[in-house]
């Protein structure tokens, strides 16, 4: 059994598939994108981290003995996506994702 998990910019998105290949289960968990001023797109990172406990979860009610049977995890994260942490490991600052546009005005003309 294999899972591979995606954190996108809308949801955390996981799956549990067998040795075979096929699909045994899927969950997929929301994330919130805050928009503190024009151009700035951001998450905090701790949603990121529930949102994956809840959707690993889900997958575990769906598929509980599959689950405890796991040999190895998948992951695949936002493009450009930046997270950056203090000396303890922790959060320093929420996270820019793609979708940030407030760059130089000069980077942006042809």
């Amino acid at each position: 059994m294999f899972i591979g998990i995606d954190l996108g910019t809308s949801s955390i998105k996981s799956i549990l598939i067998g040795e075979d290949g096929g699909l045994i289960a899927t969950a997929s968990e929301p994330l919130q994108v805050s928009r503190p001023a024009p151009g700035h797109s951001e998450q905090d990172p701790e949603s990121w981290y529930q949102a994956t406990l809840t959707a690993l979860d889900n997958l575990a009610k769906q598929a509980p003995r599959e689950m405890a049977a796991v040999r190895g995890i998948g992951l695949s994260g936002q493009m450009h996506g930046a997270r950056l942490l203090d000396k303890a490991g922790a959060a320093f600052t929420s996270a820019s994702t793609a979708r940030l546009t407030d760059c130089d005005p000069g980077t942006t003309q042809a």
